[in-house]
């Protein structure tokens, strides 16, 4: 991660809310346009001066040029680029009313991402945005003091820390852990409100202020805290609403379906009772067709014995019938040797008739016929 020098939306509107609306303003330096443009829509008249932040061999800086007095004086992302930014503070302090203050911006050396560049060997800060004084909290804090201001509002940029670009290092992941325990460590810039102290020997009016000031802080960030929870919360709340509104539409749509399949099954009891009734009637049906099947049952049963005396009765016939075939046989048979032996009588009777003694038999028959 690099310090590049960029606004942030939050920051302008810090900016602009501690500045407030209607000052005469005193900007120092390279300010951003849109951060000067928006303190003008707040009705604020703005007087820009620049800072000189060349390496002149003496290393005093360009006193300001203009004499008037201000409500506030504006240095954002300015003293980490000025060779003597105590020297620029005792000048700028003649500037500021009694009731004015000071407003500055400054970015925090002591950031997490800015640790682990330089410990593995990287310069953190972007082409283009070179400074030449680093500050902490505590030099920071020292300098404001020194050069007679007493910091009323100390707010605090955090940003994330990440490893630096390029090749990722063995142990980079263990030492960010051991440094994230670091004072400081999420801070990525200070946003300082200093106000002008009318006279030296004041220190216990500056500790008191910084106090204050870090009593604030504490509470902004919890206050912040308490607001990011909260916004959980309401935003826990509103998915529970949703979901009891989603609840409450689909035990409507339960109710409606309830009814629904009531009316169907009351339909179903309508049909079954038809059914039922249907079903008694056909059972009398039934019993009737029993009855009817049962009477032709013991009549067909009748039937069947009669058959079976009949078929007996046939059995003893076609017995009868097969003795009076075998009586008939043998009477065909008896009839054939009688028809024979007639014909012998007959030929025998003939023959007889033709011999003599049947001419005599004749003869003696005739006679006594007569």
């Amino acid at each position: 991660m690099t310090l590049a020098r960029c606004e942030v939306p939050e920051d302008v509107t810090k900016v602009l809310q501690l500045v407030g609306e209607g000052k005469r303003v005193l900007s120092l330096g390279d300010a951003d346009v849109g951060l000067l443009r928006a303190l003008e829509a707040q009705g604020c008249e703005i007087t820009r001066t620049p800072v000189d932040r060349t390496d002149r061999r003496d290393n005093a800086p360009t006193p300001v040029q203009t004499s008037d007095d201000f409500d506030v004086v504006l240095a954002v992302n300015t003293l980490e680029h000025v060779r003597d930014p105590l020297a620029l503070l005792k000048d700028v302090k003649k500037k500021v009313r009694r009731d004015g203050f000071l407003v500055a911006r400054v970015p925090n050396v002591a950031h997490g991402s800015v640790r682990l560049a330089i410990l593995t060997g990287r310069f953190p800060f972007a082409d283009g945005y070179e400074p030449v004084r680093f500050f902490t909290y505590e030099s920071l804090v020292a300098l404001f003091e020194k050069a007679g201001f007493a910091i009323g509002v100390i707010e605090r940029q955090e940003a994330d820390v990440t490893p630096p670009d390029g090749p990722a290092e063995a142990g980079t992941a263990d030492l960010l852990e051991k440094l994230s325990a670091a004072p400081e460590f999420r801070t990525l810039q200070f946003v300082v409100v200093a106000y002008p102290l009318p006279s030296p020997g004041l220190g216990w009016l500056q500790t008191r202020l910084r106090a204050l000031a870090e009593q604030n802080a504490v509470a902004t960030r919890e206050a912040a805290e308490f607001r990011q929870d909260l916004a959980a919360i309401k935003g826990h709340v509103q998915l529970l609403i949703e979901q009891q509104e989603s609840s409450l539409r689909r035990e409507r749509q339960l109710q409606a379906k309830v009814l629904e399949v009531h009316d169907q099954l009351a339909r179903r009891d309508e049909e079954l009772r038809a059914a039922h009734r249907g079903a008694q009637e056909s059972a009398a049906r039934s019993d009737a067709a029993d009855s009817e099947l049962a009477r032709r049952e013991k009549y067909a049963f009748e039937l069947l014995r009669e058959l079976e005396k009949m078929t007996r009765y046939k059995d003893e016939l076609e017995a009868g019938l097969g003795i009076l075939s075998r009586n008939k046989d043998e009477l065909e048979v008896r009839l054939v040797t009688v028809s024979r032996q007639k014909d012998e009588v007959e030929a025998r009777l003939a023959r007889f008739r033709r011999s003599l003694p049947g001419r005599v038999y004749r003869f003696i028959r005739g006679l006594w016929k007569k």
